[in-house]
């Protein structure tokens, strides 16, 4: 199934590529993929954009389909990349694992769009409970991949996006007042919008 989604949505990228200049390029997995138009709308109308978000994938599925030419054409002026949960959760990486694998497609991305600014986002908490060893991985996950942002301050961000902005005080999920990882896809527009708080 994930194989037909990924040869729809190449399709979709020659027909973007044949129509617009995409200034803004979105990787990632299925918090990419589902967020709803009129976020996109909201925060990015001045832009064209292409979402290349597929649910499921982990860090080395987005590497794979850059190396097999998804994005060829592209020349976009920033990339907002979210990716590794799934490599916590489905993969079971450990959280040094899903650094390595977030900083080879952070230089896959660094050499293929060479004036582009590139946004990497933290990821997002699991579950509702913050006293759990699953929001400990994110958090260990996120304190590792800061150091990518700093190697060149201009091309690389990092959004931590299990800060205080996206839990109540105290820490605690609940579906119906926050995004958490595996209940995102229905969470508030707050939480959907983290991308259009942290640097656009």
């Amino acid at each position: 199934l994930i194989i037909d989604r990924c040869n729809d949505m190449l399709a979709e990228v020659r027909t973007v590529l044949e129509n617009y200049k995409v200034d803004l390029l979105f990787l990632g997995y299925s918090i990419t993929e589902l967020w709803p138009d009129e976020i996109f709308v909201e925060n990015f109308a001045e832009f064209q954009l292409a979402n290349c978000g597929l649910g499921g994938y982990l860090t080395q599925n987005v590497l794979w389909r850059l190396q097999q030419g998804t994005a060829d054409g592209f020349e976009p002026a920033a990339v907002v990349l979210v990716i590794g949960v799934n490599n916590l959760f489905l993969g079971g990486d450990r959280p040094e694992d899903v650094f390595y694998g977030v900083e080879a497609v952070v230089d896959d991305l660094q050499a293929r769009f060479e004036d582009a600014d590139i946004l990497l986002l933290g990821l997002l908490p699991v579950g509702k409970d913050p006293a759990t060893d699953d929001r400990n991985k994110v958090a260990e996950t996120n304190r590792q991949q800061s150091p990518v942002s700093l190697a060149d301050t201009r091309r690389h961000a990092i959004g931590d996006s299990a800060r205080a902005d996206y839990a109540p005080a105290n820490g605690f999920c609940w579906g119906s007042t926050v995004i958490t990882c595996m209940r995102c896809h229905r969470g508030p527009k707050r939480g959907q919008n983290c991308a259009g708080s942290c640097g656009f």
